[in-house]
């Protein structure tokens, strides 16, 4: 119980609420994946980890494809369905471990721990079936959507600076 009173602002805000409102603050309203601040908090973590221990984990970005012409078609509420479907996808491809982040308009990224280099190219092959497409019903009675994505994976490895480094080899 000390750490609850260490956690709160003053007496009259409850340890629930704080957690409440810090969960709201880490949290992308429209899909429910984790938000860029979120995303970047475990980016800082993961390189602190590894530096300690050596264990290697991915970065992998993705851009969703398509989204403006769905947007421009179907209206954005049809944008808003293809992003939660596609971010379903997603959470559905990596481990309980991993983290998978809405980090921009159409941009997600997702963070896979592994415990060896050697497991980081079977989960980025999880992660590319996601982004090669899938087949979503994105309007109720609508013809089904093909969502797609751009995808660029990097590996903190020992060989990688900074996050400034992952993300353009990610990027690249």
């Amino acid at each position: 119980m000390a750490t609850e009173r260490a956690l709160q602002v003053g007496p009259e805000v409850p340890y629930a609420e704080i957690v409440r409102l810090r969960r709201l603050a880490l949290r992308d309203e429209l899909t429910g994946l984790a938000n860029r601040r979120a995303f970047l908090e475990r980016l800082e973590a993961e390189i602190a980890c590894s530096l300690r221990s050596g264990a290697p984990f991915s970065l992998i970005l993705l851009d969703l494809d398509g989204l403006k012409d769905l947007n421009d078609t179907f209206g954005h509420h049809a944008g808003d369905a293809a992003l939660r479907a596609f971010g379903r996808a997603l959470r559905r491809a990596v481990r309980a471990g991993d983290l998978v982040a809405r980090i921009g308009g159409d941009e997600f990224a997702v963070i896979g721990v592994h415990s060896a280099a050697d497991d980081v190219a079977p989960f980025a092959a999880r992660i590319r079936t996601v982004a090669d497409g899938l087949t979503s019903r994105i309007l109720p009675g609508r013809r089904r959507a093909h969502l797609t994505a751009a995808m660029g994976v990097a590996t903190w490895d020992g060989t990688v600076r900074d996050a400034g480094q992952l993300f353009a080899r990610a990027e690249g």
